[in-house]
């Protein structure tokens, strides 16, 4: 459907934060568009995929693929209103997002905080193998241990937020991803993506 003819949805209520925005473009990225947005034809409305049809905007795209419906306004409301709460009434298997999680592997540091934070959320201690690159060291083989960073990376100040954090090993740190240790190289040889982090 032409990007132009969906119009916004006035009575849409959740607001898609840059955190998420920056998460979606990673992934839209990595694997492209799999979950059509929900378009009522009735309306002309968008009823799902605010953030989505915002990124095909702002990238200049001309076509999105869509869900087509055929809502009342009442309907359309209630959908509004009950779409997400109800995937979000979803009970996490903790084993079965950890074994999904070890099939994973990105090289886009977003992608890799994001699982990262779905894996702690779920209760879930440690990431192994989410990296594409798999010389990231092991436990015990320079990896931080109880939150100190590994031997060849230095910290520059601990009073500085953290915003970046190592799935294999947990280390947090601040500034550039690729900032690394003061010889140049990264935490991770080659980086969380390949080596251009």
């Amino acid at each position: 459907m032409p990007v132009s003819e969906i119009l916004d949805n006035p009575k849409a209520w959740r607001k898609h934060p840059e955190k998420q925005r920056n998460a979606l473009r990673a992934a839209l990225d990595h694997v492209g568009l799999v979950k059509p947005l929900i378009f009522n034809e009735r309306t002309n409305r968008l009823v799902d995929g605010a953030a989505r049809l915002d990124l095909a905007r702002r990238d200049g795209q001309e076509m999105l693929p869509v869900i087509i419906v055929d809502l009342s306004e009442e309907e359309e409301a209630l959908v509004l209103a009950t779409l997400d709460p109800l995937s979000e009434l979803a009970e996490v298997d903790t084993e079965a997002l950890q074994r999904l999680l070890q099939e994973v592997s990105v090289d886009d540091v977003t992608l890799m905080e994001l699982l990262t934070e779905i894996a702690a959320d779920a209760g879930i201690a440690a990431l192994d193998d989410l990296a594409g690159d798999d010389t990231m060291p092991a436990a015990g083989d320079g990896a931080a241990q109880d939150g100190m960073p590994p031997e060849d990376f230095p910290s520059y100040g601990e009073d500085i937020p953290t915003q970046f954090c190592c799935p294999k090993c947990g280390y947090r740190w601040s500034g550039k991803p690729d900032a690394g240790g003061a010889d140049g190289s990264s935490h991770a040889k080659g980086g969380a993506d390949g080596g251009d982090e």
